[in-house]
């Protein structure tokens, strides 16, 4: 008899990191259906924009897990995952500024919001190695959640998104 083992860490992170420098993804059938459709005009983002209440969702989450005594790594690099796929939700609907391309220069605007969430996606994925090292170390876990919260409150105050976002609390260690 076979045992799974269900892995959700590291096909985010596969996923994650080429979107992240600014690549894409596709997965098998989907891949001439994506190269093939452009991309619709992203409608107005608001509080109501599935995306949105997707990210302030996840980033609840990752509170949730944030505040578990003590805080289990695992757990905080499974809902950094979904965090991340919440911010590549937003930025595919135009809630957040998309990653530049050579060909695609940022919006002078969108400048500050753009770096927030580079480093949103960076501290994201720092709690992602964090929960995925062995032994998983929580000490480094926190200090990216740290960073990720320091990101959370950039993306509220520069007005990124129509809501601020829920800010968590990261515990002492």
């Amino acid at each position: 008899m076979s045992q799974r083992l269900r892995v959700h860490v590291p096909l985010a992170l596969t996923l994650a990191l080429p979107l992240a420098l600014g690549g894409t993804v596709a997965l098998g059938a989907t891949a001439s259906a994506a190269s093939a459709a452009p991309a619709a005009p992203a409608a107005a983002c608001t509080s109501a924009t599935p995306q949105v209440q997707q990210l302030s969702s996840a980033v609840t989450s990752l509170g949730t897990a944030l505040s578990t005594v003590p805080p289990n790594p695992v757990t905080l690099s499974q809902s950094a995952g979904n965090l991340m796929n919440a911010v590549i939700a937003a930025v595919d609907v135009g809630c957040l500024p998309a990653l530049p391309t050579p060909s695609s220069p940022t919006p002078a605007n969108a400048q500050k919001c753009l770096v927030d969430e580079v480093q949103l996606r960076q501290a994201i994925l720092g709690v992602i190695a964090a929960g995925i090292a062995t032994p998983p170390d929580l000490g480094a876990a926190l200090q990216a959640a740290t960073a990720l919260v320091a990101a959370l409150s950039a993306i509220n105050a520069d007005a990124c998104l129509p809501i601020s976002l829920p800010i968590p609390t990261v515990p002492a260690v």
